[in-house]
């Protein structure tokens, strides 16, 4: 299977349907959590590791998606940060890496830096057009899910 069907496959697993089928949070969270590459650390060789690991994920993630948190900022650049590089046991993902770098530049957020920049050029270069509108149409699904734009259970 070619890189692109496997990222339009991946981002159709992940995306809500474009008629309005919204994702709750905790259906959202399902989602990354299956990025780790251990999330049954019952089974892990270093069970320590592997439950470090989950929490801080499901940490980043929380900080990410929770917009009463008084830095979103944080947890969305580890989120990203963590798909691009894989770090902490997870599974990189280029296309969602380069869609929670647009989240990040589109947030609006006051703290936004060069960085912040680079980052999204740099993890959505090796993307194909096809990939990046996919990456894009993504961040807009995550962007309106942040706003409450589409409904969402908390």
């Amino acid at each position: 299977m070619g890189k692109f069907w496997l990222a339009v496959l991946t981002v159709v697993c992940i995306a809500s349907t474009a008629n309005g089928g919204e994702r709750p949070f905790a259906e959202e969270w399902e989602i990354y959590r299956g990025f780790l590459i251990e999330p049954a650390c019952g089974q892990s060789s270093d069970k320590a590791k592997c439950e470090v690991a989950l929490d801080r994920w499901r940490r980043d993630f929380r900080w990410a998606t929770d917009t009463s948190f008084h830095n979103q900022l944080i947890g969305q650049r580890n989120i990203a940060l963590c798909l691009a590089s894989s770090c902490d046991g997870v599974k990189p993902n280029q296309l969602l890496a380069c869609a929670w770098a647009e989240v990040i530049l589109n947030s609006g957020d006051p703290k936004i830096s060069g960085e912040d920049v680079a980052f999204k050029q740099d993890t959505c270069a090796s993307l194909s057009v096809g990939e990046r509108k996919v990456a894009s149409a993504q961040a807009t699904r995550l962007l309106n899910m942040l706003t409450g734009s589409i409904q969402t259970a908390r």
